[in-house]
């Protein structure tokens, strides 16, 4: 799918209205390795989320968030949410 670049940046623009991205930390890559993520990135991406107390998770692969306490959204369900 070939999206025009100026409807794009406009998608991206309001998307991080609404998001926050996040840094790994040291404290943040401990809490992965003991989480009961087989995944490490997915325990870092967990780890992080509720030591910055994020509203949710976003990513195409929810499956692999089935252990977390938090809300996890695919980007179109997260984006219906808000009417983006």
């Amino acid at each position: 799918m070939k999206i025009d670049k100026k409807v794009a940046k406009n998608a991206v623009h309001k998307l991080v209205q609404f998001t926050k991205l996040l840094h790994s930390t040291d404290e943040s890559i401990h809490q992965a390795f003991a989480s009961h993520f087989s995944d490490f990135e997915d325990g870092l991406i967990n780890a992080l989320a509720e030591t910055n107390n994020v509203d949710a998770i976003i990513t195409h692969n929810i499956s692999d968030f089935s252990k977390s306490a938090l809300p996890v959204y695919r980007p179109a369900e997260f984006i219906a949410l808000y009417n983006l």
